[in-house]
Formats: structure tokens, C-alpha cells, sequence
């Protein structure tokens, strides 16, 4: 191996170790870190699953489903009870037409997280997609009271409302949800803190 290529490859390797909580040994073994808890490596294994949740969902905009599945694989591997990961299979399966275990996936996801918006969201179009508008509207009333300030939650109202001819009421809908759009920030407040650090450090 050139030498350039050695000081990258020992490089890398240091900071995978440090990022890991281990060092390296001198006779190659790795010993647990000091400074390692249970914390730490619960935090890491945490930030490490965002990271390809993330990845998986740049991949599911792309279409790239078998990408994607990799991707929640690998979270789920790191962090078994993550909704998010439920919440994407469930994505997955329903760009594949697979309603009855998109919603398995959804119920999943919203039985660790029940304020998880996006799950319900996509539940309300599972039912939509099979013409249950009855379960469909149900959801969405749970979604108001759980988070009426959410502009995602008005935005699937108003398109239930346009299905089923209720202009007026969808109109409102609409209104509510372009309001509280411009006071939503780009990125949520529970995903800036892991954003900077994946950027920075």
C-alpha cells in the first residue's frame, strides 16, 4: 500500500475507533474505552440509526426502493424499536402496492410512537387508497387533536374532503395548513441538533 494511502487508511481508522469508543491497542487489540457508558453507546448506536434513516429517506424521494430497505436493515440492526425504520418499511411497501403491511408498518411505528405524524399520515392514505374514507377521516380527527398545529395533518384533511366533494371545508383546511406552513421551520427542532453534528464533526 503507497504511503499516502496508509496515512489516510490509519487516519480513518482512528476516528472510526474514537467514534466508537474504543482504542487501539499496540499490539492491535482493541480495548473498551474508559470514557465509554452505557449512555454513550446507547446515544451512539441512536445517532448512527438517524444517520440511515436519513439515508433512506433521500433514497425513497429518488425511487430507489431496494436502496432503501438496505438502509432500515442496517438501522433496525443498530436500534431494533425505531419507529422511524417501521415507518419507512411501511413506505416501502406501499410504493409497492402493499397496503395490508404498509399499515402493519404504520400501526408499528405509531404503537412506539403514537404522536409519530407522518406514520398517520400515510396510514390515512392507505385507507384512502383501499376506499376506506370512514377509517381515513377517524385517523385524521385523531391527528388534529393529537397536533392541530401541524400543517401536514390539515393538508391530508383537506385532500379527504376534496375526495369526498366537500369543497368549503376542504378550502378552510387548505387555509389552515398554508398558515401554519410559514411559521414551520425547514428542518424540525429534534433533527438539528444530529444534522449539525453529522455535518461538523
Amino acid at each position: 500500500m503507497p504511503d499516502n494511502e496508509s496515512t489516510v487508511f490509519s487516519t480513518l481508522s482512528y476516528s472510526v475507533d474514537q467514534s466508537c469508543g474504543v482504542e487501539s491497542g499496540r499490539e492491535g487489540s482493541l480495548y473498551p474505552s474508559t470514557s465509554t457508558t452505557i449512555k454513550g453507546s446507547y446515544e451512539q448506536l441512536q445517532f448512527e440509526s438517524n444517520l440511515w434513516i436519513e439515508l433512506a429517506e433521500i433514497f425513497l424521494e429518488l425511487g430507489k426502493v431496494s436502496e432503501v430497505q438496505h438502509c432500515i436493515n442496517e438501522a433496525c440492526t443498530l436500534y431494533p424499536q425505531f419507529y422511524q425504520a417501521m415507518y419507512l418499511k411501511g413506505r416501502v411497501f406501499h410504493c409497492l402496492g402493499r397496503l395490508s403491511e404498509a399499515k402493519s408498518c404504520y400501526f408499528a411505528a405509531i404503537g412506539i410512537s403514537p404522536y409519530h405524524i407522518p406514520s398517520l399520515c400515510y396510514l390515512v392514505m392507505a385507507y384512502e387508497a383501499e376506499g376506506n374514507r370512514t377509517m381515513a377521516e377517524q385517523v385524521l380527527k385523531d391527528m388534529v387533536k393529537i397536533d392541530s398545529m401541524n400543517y401536514h395533518t390539515w393538508l391530508a384533511f383537506g385532500k379527504l374532503l376534496i375526495n369526498q366533494k366537500k369543497f368549503s371545508e376542504a378550502a378552510e383546511c387548505y387555509e389552515k395548513a398554508l398558515a401554519l406552513e410559514k411559521t414551520t421551520p425547514l428542518l424540525p427542532f429534534s433533527v438539528i441538533p444530529r444534522s449539525i453534528r453529522f455535518f461538523v464533526g
